[in-house]
């Protein structure tokens, strides 16, 4: 093996993430999504909605960004190998925010089929179409955080983050905060104690 080839090698195998540290960044997530919802909630108390708002949006990207770490560690427990440039789409780049807020949008899609099982009732039927709209202009999410950080021009007009955002979608998104949360220990809980079961007795319908 030549010197060069060696030395790839050796920056390769520093550079890799195994299955360990994914599975701490997942912990990580979780946590700093429920600190999130926590803060969120002390300045929905003090009749800082705006700022309430801003955490929550933050609380959901942190809560796309591990559903995200949790493919890539089901990824590493197949076998791939996977190393930190493969996180950029993750933590740095322009679509980074975008990318988590959809991950975030599919599991809030996911809680309304969950929690409705007339799927013709009209409260179903008007969110679904809320939430499917969001996931294919994810910039309007994008929008929306930043309406509650930063003043905003619309139509020919200043606004302040707190003259637009209101007390029903504080509360709304404190809800569906708190639902994605849940869901997401679920999802840690099934990674940590049942994959393993699950890909070995799949291991034969799953492309290498």
């Amino acid at each position: 093996m030549s010197s060069s080839t060696s030395d790839n090698s050796k920056i390769k195998e520093m550079n890799e993430i195994n299955a360990n540290t994914f599975s701490d960044g997942i912990d990580k997530s979780l946590n700093n999504a429920k600190e999130l919802l926590s803060d969120a909630l002390l300045l929905n108390e003090n009749n800082r909605k705006a700022r309430a708002h801003a955490l929550l949006n933050l609380c959901k990207e942190e809560i796309g960004k591990l559903l995200a770490l949790s493919k890539l560690f089901i990824e590493t427990k197949r076998g791939k190998i996977i190393v930190e440039d493969d996180l950029n789409g993750i933590f740095r780049g322009r679509d980074a925010h975008k990318d988590k807020i959809r991950s975030s949008l599919f599991l809030e899609h996911q809680i309304w089929d969950i929690a409705f099982d007339d799927k013709n009732d009209e409260f179903y039927k008007s969110v679904k179409t809320v939430t499917d709209n969001l996931i294919n202009n994810v910039q309007e999410s994008v929008t929306a955080k930043e309406d509650s950080l930063y003043v905003s021009f619309k139509r020919g007009k200043f606004f302040q983050p707190s003259e637009l955002i209101s007390e029903d979608k504080v509360s709304d998104l404190i809800i569906m905060c708190a639902l994605m949360i849940q869901s997401a220990e679920g999802i840690v809980e099934g990674l940590k104690t049942n994959l393993d079961a699950i890909l070995k007795s799949c291991e034969k319908l799953l492309p290498k």
